[in-house]
């Protein structure tokens, strides 16, 4: 008699959805509360994580949704963002109508940090750029000539 065994789909989305607790032992303790009478051995389960690449599946799926997600968010976020960014200037508009400016190069450089990280650049510089070593033979006559 064969065992009626869960759908290696359905194994998968099991697999998928343990997150950060994801693994082979995980999932088959999992199957045992799920679908009890129906769990494949180790062997059967490393067999599919295998031939259908689960490990690179997860990758693919995790990626769907991180950019389903920043495409559903990124309106929200710019609206968001901008409003931050007028409140800074507006106080920074505030204080100099009130005639505080900055005390020192520290504040004024906040306030340009603070305004770019609204803006979402960072305080890095992408330096692209190869460096080529070049090695020459400067010849010394003393030792040459030995």
């Amino acid at each position: 008699m064969t065992k009626n065994l869960i759908n290696m789909g359905d194994a998968f989305m099991i697999f998928y959805d343990l997150g950060q607790y994801r693994s082979l032992p995980n999932l088959i303790k999992k199957l045992h509360e799920t679908h009890p009478g129906k769990v494949p051995s180790l062997s059967t389960l490393k067999k599919w994580h295998k031939e259908d690449e689960w490990k690179l599946q997860t990758m693919m799926l995790d990626k769907e949704i991180r950019d389903g997600v920043k495409e559903t968010m990124l309106p929200d976020l710019i609206k968001t963002k901008a409003k931050m960014l007028k409140v800074l200037l507006d106080q920074i508009d505030k204080s100099v109508e009130d005639g505080i400016s900055p005390t020192n190069t520290r504040d004024v450089v906040a306030l340009v940090h603070e305004a770019r990280s609204i803006l979402g650049d960072g305080d890095t510089v992408d330096v692209k750029g190869s460096m080529d070593v070049v090695s020459i033979y400067i010849p010394d006559n003393k030792r040459d000539n030995d």
